[in-house]
């Protein structure tokens, strides 16, 4: 299975993980933009590095979930 495919999975306490592609494609941001929503919120994401840029598994807490979520809709037509 191609783990780009799927979804970022999100845990009943409002943490996530998933590749930095995962969360870009769910929530319609290019992914630099998933980067740079982290840093702007002062969200620390643990990040779990694999064999490309693009791959890397994020880790992230409810305080960055919402920090995505946010930029998703100011970016949203």
């Amino acid at each position: 299975m191609n783990a780009t495919r799927v979804q970022f999975q999100l845990a009943e306490d409002g943490e996530a993980i998933g590749t930095a592609q995962q969360f870009a494609r769910r929530l319609d941001l290019p992914a630099p933009k998933v980067w740079s929503c982290l840093q702007k919120s002062e969200a620390s994401p643990v990040v779990l590095p694999t064999r490309t840029d693009d791959d890397r598994v994020l880790i992230v807490g409810a305080e960055g979930v919402d920090a995505l979520l946010e930029c998703a809709s100011e970016t949203a037509p």
